[in-house]
């Protein structure tokens, strides 16, 4: 791993530990080039994916976005959230399980790197699920955040599942999927409050490619690669897997959780941020609508500045030359503020 040997060599931060959040004990891993260099807290998807997470010690391409530049110019935090990675725990309370806890638990950590750092304000930078998080935060808590940088960022998840299982009908019905049009006939359009019918949805979205965008020029090692990462981790045993996508997912995706889901509307809920904001999203994602993200930008009010990136080779999990560029863009967008 040679980030890890350049951090290292630096004398930076490689570290992972625990904190205390929500009277659960939660892990993190810090990692820095530089000693003092600003603080950015990311948000992982999921809920029950823990990627990019404590597992990305020393990896590059973590999903939606690269490391290796940023690593050398802040000082990054990655955060296994409650129920998932190695921060599931067997007696997590199930009732713990939704959003507002998980804003909760956020506050909590970033407060505590506040504290740890001796700084007012960090940056935060989220994506999938965790922007739900992350956008959330830096609307209730602008005083606490530098900027807000959201990859594909989710405005309304009931909402953009229902386009995505309109859109999922039509490509079945070019293709003459039969199976694909039974079963998806078969669970009804969202939203869904159980998830069975959620997951049928996001399998035909895998399938249909509207999770990860190919063709002739993009090329994307796929699903395989992304969760090698977690094999190979020195920080994360075989259990710590299991649990991630075994009993972590059951324990995610509980009643609460999904009723959360269905009620979640940024584009009614938050019309103005008081905090810079930059958001990516890939031009042929069907898990998360840019359509939706398009009329939530546009209405947005945001007096520090804010930003719209679309990724041409990309669906919902970018492309490495994508996420790349996410990092370049990133970067120079904060220098830039």
């Amino acid at each position: 791993m040679a980030q890890s040997r350049r951090i290292a060599a630096a004398g930076g931060i490689s570290l992972a530990r625990q904190v205390t959040l929500g009277g659960l004990k939660q892990s993190i891993l810090i990692q820095a080039e530089k000693k003092g260099s600003p603080v950015m807290l990311v948000l992982h998807g999921g809920p029950g994916m823990p990627l990019p997470g404590v597992s990305s010690r020393g990896v590059d391409w973590l999903f939606n976005l690269n490391s290796a530049q940023l690593v050398k110019r802040f000082t990054l935090v990655f955060w296994d959230q409650r129920g998932t990675g190695k921060t599931y725990a067997p007696d997590t309370p199930p009732s713990s399980m939704n959003v507002e806890q998980f804003l909760s638990d956020a506050v909590e950590l970033t407060d505590w790197l506040r504290a740890k750092f001796h700084t007012d304000k960090i940056y935060l930078a989220a994506a999938s699920w965790g922007t739900i998080l992350g956008l959330q935060l830096a609307h209730r808590h602008p005083e606490k955040y530098e900027a807000y940088i959201g990859i594909a960022q989710i405005v309304n998840w009931a909402q953009s599942d229902k386009l995505a299982y309109d859109w999922l009908l039509e490509r079945a019905k070019e293709m003459n999927n039969r199976k694909a049009l039974s079963e998806l006939s078969a669970i009804g359009s969202p939203p869904y409050l159980d998830v069975k019918r959620w997951n049928l949805l996001r399998k035909w979205l895998f399938i249909m490619g509207g999770f990860i965008y190919k063709d002739g020029q993009t090329k994307h090692p796929g699903m395989p690669y992304l969760f090698s990462t977690l094999l190979k981790s020195p920080d994360y045993k075989l259990k710590d897997i299991v649990n991630s996508f075994a009993k972590g997912m059951k324990l995610s995706y509980g009643p609460q959780m999904l009723a959360d889901f269905a009620n979640y509307d940024a584009l009614s809920d938050i019309a103005r941020l008081d905090v810079p904001v930059c958001l990516f999203h890939g031009k042929h994602d069907r898990s998360v609508s840019g359509e939706l993200l398009q009329q939530f930008y546009e209405r947005l009010k945001a007096p520090k500045g804010k930003q719209l990136v679309w990724l041409d080779n990309s669906a919902h999990i970018f492309s490495p030359d994508d996420s790349r560029q996410v990092e370049k863009n990133m970067i120079e967008y904060i220098i830039g503020l």
